[in-house]
Parts: structure tokens; C-alpha cells; sequence
């Protein structure tokens, strides 16, 4: 009966302490996990508190930027209401005499032309020339080699 006794106390105390080793590495866990959750809270508040302050830079700076932009625009306004208000509008009728108008054309008659290529230059002449009697102001035609 000792020895059974001496038995069942030596099981209780295993069992004890497994029991105790249990309830340590439970806590142990319950620790890690807790100091690791209040590190993800502390890094996940850290990371929004800089997100806001870029944020509010960013704000700030695009304020400023649109201040900047609007002082500029109404001196801009202020500056073309002043010059337009010292413009002045007058109504003159000009009524003048066209006196000679001088048209020197050129004469090709000491080049050797072939018959062709004289009625080219002269077409060429009288489409692309200025005055009334012009063309329409249209590219000059390519020039045709001579056959």
C-alpha cells in the first residue's frame, strides 16, 4: 500500500507539473501574442499618424499653391482692366486715290527655250505671279523635263 501511495502521489506530482508547465507556456503564449498585438497597434497608429500629416501637408501646400494662383490672376485682371480702360476707339474714313501700280515682268528672249518650255515659264509666269490676272495663289506646278 505504500508503495502505492508513494506511486500515486509521484503520478499526482507529474501530473502537477505538467499541469504547472501546461498553465506556464499558456501564459508564456498569452504574452507573446500580447506584446506582439500591442506592436502591430503601436506600428498600425504610428503609420495612420503619418499618413494624416502627409496629408495635411499635402492639403496645406495645394492652398497655398491655389492662394498663389488666385493673387496671380487678379493681378493679372487688375493689370488688363487698367490698360483696357486707357484704350481709345476712334472712327476715321480713309479715302485715298490709287495712283500707278509698277508690274515688271521678265523677258526670256536671249535664252535658247525650246517652244515648250517658253509657253511653260510663261504659264508658270502668269499663274504664280502677283495682280489681278493671277492664279489662285495655289503651289507652283512641278516643272516637266524637257522632251
Amino acid at each position: 500500500m505504500w508503495l502505492t501511495l508513494v506511486r500515486w502521489i509521484g503520478a499526482h506530482w507529474i501530473v502537477l507539473a505538467a499541469a504547472a508547465a501546461v498553465v506556464l507556456l499558456g501564459g508564456l503564449a498569452w504574452g507573446v501574442w500580447a506584446i506582439r498585438n500591442d506592436g502591430y497597434e503601436t506600428g498600425k497608429a504610428e503609420v495612420q499618424a503619418r499618413w494624416d500629416a502627409a496629408v495635411r501637408n499635402a492639403d496645406r501646400r495645394a492652398r497655398a499653391e491655389e492662394r498663389l494662383v488666385q493673387h496671380a490672376v487678379d493681378a493679372i485682371g487688375a493689370r488688363l482692366s487698367a490698360d483696357l480702360s486707357r484704350l481709345r476707339i476712334e472712327h476715321k474714313t480713309i479715302n485715298r486715290r490709287i495712283v500707278d501700280e509698277v508690274h515688271s515682268v521678265p523677258v526670256y528672249g536671249e535664252c535658247r527655250l525650246t517652244e515648250r518650255v517658253w509657253r511653260g515659264l510663261n504659264e508658270l509666269r502668269a499663274a504664280t505671279g502677283p495682280g489681278a490676272a493671277a492664279g489662285s495663289g495655289a503651289a507652283m506646278p512641278a516643272i516637266a523635263a524637257d522632251r
